[in-house]
């Protein structure tokens, strides 16, 4: 009887402890993003607190809730980090949470354990993810019973065009209330010209580049300048026209990628003008007139663009095959090829999940940038590679008018047209399996 009832026991209880060893794993792997980002950001001079940091830790403080909403770049998970970071310092017990998918709320947050939880991107990275939005709408309000129970304390970020977009279908969530946003790009909030000057002067010293009164001192188009460490100098006046700029995405993210990226510093106040055609140029001379190493580098972030991140433990090396072959590499890459391609590609445009070996994209407008060169030059690739979230999310016919501040992949009648026919063989072999 004995063995019998041990199975049955297993039987009953097994998917239960299962599931709940499931949710213990994923609680504890939201927790260390979270602490590897807050000590990642404590860590980095170039931060800026103003006034958005004592709004956020107010509304928390009165709401439980804080959005912080603005353009692309505008600094918006920047400074939801420094408010999660301050209300650990006040609170040493507390537990702090990121979670950029809103369903795994009930498995990682208990509503009576003081939390600090960071919900980053979560309508969308770049444009409204139109299938999340109808698939989390129960979600909004079991997050708003747990915030007003008191223990819960949630920080957002969502890009300004999402959020007015979503907010229709959002309206009458009490979680979305006007009284909870933080416009980073509004009157109240955006940067002034000080800010600015002051968020440049910091990433200038972490950069080695310095600020001089003569013209003539200049060195920043000279090609010596791209060794980082030479020393670069830029004068008042070309700095006066950097914080005059107003960058098409915000401008803490465009001083990080101009003083970071040597290349885009030696198109001085440009780039601030242009960043993303910038960007998308420099990613276009990596593919076609680079040497293999650059390449390899561009497939990388190919492959990152279609899987969301690259877990070196865990390649699909025949999606490297299919990406280097479109690209026509004509050398074979190898596991070793991509290791060195994470270490060119980390800071700048890649960073580290956690204390894992996987890597994403520091920031969506680099996200932005690989998509759109992707788009202009291997769109069959996309299409064949590409994830029904990354279809949701830019994927758009040839006639499809952008709104304010949507980065989309428009397809060619005959690329729809395959792209139709792939859906629907999709769709049968779901419905087969059923």
């Amino acid at each position: 009887m004995e063995p019998r009832i041990e199975a049955n026991r297993e039987r009953c209880h097994g998917p239960r402890k299962r599931k709940a060893n499931v949710q213990m794993e994923l609680k504890t792997e939201m927790k260390s993003i979270a602490q590897s980002l807050l000590q990642l950001h404590k860590e980095d001079q170039t931060f800026l607190s103003t006034k958005a940091i004592d709004a956020g830790l107010g509304f928390l403080d009165k709401y439980g809730i804080a959005i912080f909403t603005g353009k692309a770049g505008s600094g918006k998970t920047s400074n939801a980090k420094e408010v999660m970071k301050l209300m650990q310092d006040r609170e040493e017990k507390v537990l702090v949470m990121k979670i950029s998918d809103p369903t795994k709320w009930d498995s990682c947050v208990n509503p009576e354990v003081k939390s600090v939880v960071l919900l980053d991107d979560i309508l969308g990275k770049t444009n409204v993810n139109e299938s999340k939005l109808s698939a989390d709408v129960d979600i909004w309000n079991t997050i708003f019973a747990c915030i007003r129970k008191g223990d819960v304390k949630v920080l957002m970020t969502i890009r300004s065009n999402i959020l007015s977009e979503a907010l229709n279908d959002l309206g009458m969530s009490d979680l979305f209330k006007k009284e909870h946003i933080i416009d980073l790009s509004s009157k109240a909030f955006q940067l002034t010209n000080e800010n600015k000057r002051d968020m440049f002067d910091r990433h200038c010293r972490a950069n080695n580049i310095t600020i001089c009164e003569d013209e003539n001192q200049e060195n920043y188009k000279s090609d010596e300048c791209l060794d980082k460490c030479v020393e670069v100098k830029l004068s008042d006046f070309t700095v006066k026209d950097i914080i005059f700029s107003d960058p098409f995405f915000g401008f803490p993210q465009s001083c990080f990628m101009f003083c970071r990226e040597r290349k885009y510093t030696q198109l001085g106040a440009c780039y601030f003008n242009h960043p993303t055609e910038s960007m998308v140029q420099q990613l276009e001379k990596m593919r076609r007139f680079g040497d293999r190493n650059e390449r390899i580098s561009f497939c990388l972030l190919v492959y990152v663009l279609l899987n969301d991140s690259v877990h070196l433990d865990n390649l699909n090396m025949c999606m490297v095959n299919r990406i280097t072959d479109g690209l026509r590499l004509e050398h074979e890459v190898k596991r070793f090829d991509l290791d060195d391609a994470v270490k060119d590609l980390r800071f700048t445009y890649l960073i580290q999940v956690g204390h894992s070996d996987i890597f994403e994209f520091r920031h969506q407008t680099v996200l932005e940038a690989v998509a759109i060169a992707c788009a202009n030059q291997i769109p069959n690739l996309v299409l064949e590679l590409c994830s029904m979230d990354f279809i949701h999310e830019f994927i758009r016919t040839q006639g499809y008018k952008n709104k304010t501040g949507e980065v989309t992949v428009k397809l060619k009648m005959t690329h729809t047209y395959f792209l139709l026919i792939d859906l629907l063989q999709n769709f049968r072999m779901i419905n087969v399996g059923l």
